[in-house]
């Protein structure tokens, strides 16, 4: 279950919370949420867009998660995390943000290894330089 108990706490979301979760589910739903402190099942939360993953057993679907990864560059992974974080910002400055990020990777160890690893049709090995 997940619910926006705080009205009831006597305080509202902080760090954002509100303007994230109308961003992601717009006005109306916000509204509904935040009032009523209605609670949605975790299937209900994951259609709406709330969470990404339900999963019996969350510790084995953080592990699948994180196999996943594996063969990311990590620079890269947290340079993603950079630029998705500034898409709540007003357009220009998270294009700005992602050009940034960009830029910064493009010049890294990590992405001339992924290059000669292309070239040679082997994995990379990046070492987060």
């Amino acid at each position: 279950m997940i619910a926006f108990p705080q009205l009831r706490l006597g305080i509202i979301p902080g760090w954002d919370g509100m303007e994230r979760l109308s961003a992601l589910m717009g006005h109306g739903i916000t509204m509904r949420l935040l009032l009523t402190g209605e609670r949605l099942s975790a299937e209900a939360a994951r259609q709406a867009g709330l969470v990404g993953i339900v999963a019996e057993d969350a510790r084995r679907a953080a592990l699948e998660i994180a196999a996943a990864l594996e063969g990311a560059a990590p620079l890269a992974i947290r340079g993603a995390k950079e630029a998705l974080r500034a898409l709540g910002r007003p357009s220009a400055e998270a294009r700005q943000v992602a050009a940034e990020v960009f830029a910064r990777l493009w010049f890294t160890e990590d992405h001339r290894e992924a290059e000669r690893a292309f070239a040679e049709k082997r994995e990379a090995t990046f070492h987060g330089r």
